[in-house]
């Protein structure tokens, strides 16, 4: 692992890492779709708002639990 990479995830905590390691997929797929021009199909639509839900789910629990 470079030295760059460890600097990043030591100023980062492990939700913020874990939450962008998440949205990879989604973010390929809007690059895809943006950048390639590839179409984007329902169960691809579906993988995105899956990803999104429960990114919001772990945030929200987060929430709850840290008061």
């Amino acid at each position: 692992m470079s030295t760059s990479t460890r600097t990043i995830f030591k100023r980062c905590s492990a939700y913020i890492t874990a939450s962008f390691s998440g949205l990879m997929p989604l973010t390929s797929l809007l690059l895809s779709f943006f950048w390639l021009h590839e179409p984007i199909i329902a169960v691809q639509w579906l993988g995105g708002i899956c990803i999104i839900v429960g990114i919001l789910l772990i945030s929200m629990r987060r929430s709850t639990t840290s008061v």
